[in-house]
């Protein structure tokens, strides 16, 4: 009888420890996932274009898998804080990254030194949207169009400064700089925010910033748009040239956000997040969302897709970086 019992012990013990293994193998394929918040960390701070973009697909995913997503905006040295913070935690799904043309294409070729490889210690989920950008100044500055911006510059060399707080928003004026031969002092902020307050002030003369974020304060007046680096104009602020029709021709600046996880995140749990983010792009919420928000468009694709993509951008910036002759920091 002993015997017995003890046989049918250590069977009982063995099914635990199959139980418990299985649970463990369901949790690390993503069977269970999620299962607690997930963390989008977000490079710039609080209603930048790469943050409102966030937040719009954050609540989306929220309520898609009945868990919280909490942004954690994490801004400065170009998006090095963030994706450092996003790779000291855990591979598990639930810090991600919410990266841009400047943490995942820019930055390797206007730094020496970065401190990861967006394409190593990545794995891309899904991109997320793309669009243009504008180059503004306050209303009461002399200049009313690109053309007469590139005369005050040719006149007063050094004298006009421009903030930016992304490689996006510094490229977008540095091409323009190399194209026209004119010289404009670069001064760097942390975020988008204060450098639009300091251009309202007239602080600095101007900045180049996706127009999700602009296009209030166009419309306000608050601002008054150069030029948009768009290759059409853009609906309802049609009175506003592009910068390749006033001169400059093929002129065009793209930004674009994406999701991505640490690279040795399970392959299951990344194909669940693709799903659900692609699943959200595909609504017409998230199309009018971005469109509303001044031509963006939205950019689902799969993980083989943005992965290329990604090495594609980086060669691309890599030569827009070497064009604009900036030097490397």
């Amino acid at each position: 009888m002993t015997h017995l019992n003890f046989a049918t012990v250590l069977k009982a013990a063995a099914l635990s420890v199959c139980l418990a293994t299985s649970s463990a193998l369901q949790a690390q394929s993503g069977q269970t996932y999620p299962a607690k918040p997930i963390h989008f960390v977000v490079p710039f701070g609080p209603g930048t274009s790469t943050d409102q973009g966030a937040r719009f697909i954050g609540q989306r995913l929220s309520d898609l898998v009945r868990q919280p997503v909490i942004i954690d905006n994490k801004p400065g040295a170009n998006g090095f804080i963030a994706m450092q913070s996003v790779l000291g935690q855990a591979a598990d799904g639930y810090t991600l990254a919410y990266g841009t043309n400047t943490t995942h294409a820019a930055n390797v070729s206007m730094f020496k030194s970065v401190p990861y490889d967006p394409l190593k210690d990545f794995v891309g989920i899904s991109g997320i949207s793309i669009g243009g950008g504008a180059i503004v100044v306050a209303p009461g500055f002399p200049a009313k169009n690109i053309p007469e911006l590139v005369a005050l510059a040719r006149q007063s060399p050094g004298k006009y400064t421009f903030g930016s707080s992304s490689a996006f928003a510094r490229m977008g004026i540095e091409t323009l700089k190399q194209a026209s031969g004119i010289d404009l002092l670069h001064v760097p902020y942390k975020g988008s925010a204060p450098n639009v307050v300091e251009v309202m002030a007239g602080t600095v003369d101007m900045t180049f910033d996706p127009l999700i974020t602009m296009i209030g304060l166009i419309r306000a007046g608050k601002v008054r748009a150069l030029g948009v680096s768009t290759q059409r104009r853009v609906p309802g602020l049609e009175d506003i040239p592009t910068v390749a029709e006033q001169g400059f021709a093929g002129y065009q600046f793209l930004a674009w956000q994406a999701l991505f996880a640490p690279a040795s995140t399970a392959p299951d749990i990344v194909k669940q997040l693709n799903t659900s983010i692609v699943s959200i792009l595909k609504t017409r919420e998230a199309t009018d969302f971005f469109r509303q928000a001044a031509m963006w468009e939205t950019m689902p694709m799969s993980t083989a897709e943005l992965t290329a993509y990604v090495t594609t951008e980086i060669e691309r910036w890599r030569a827009i970086v070497k064009q604009a002759g900036v030097e490397v920091q």
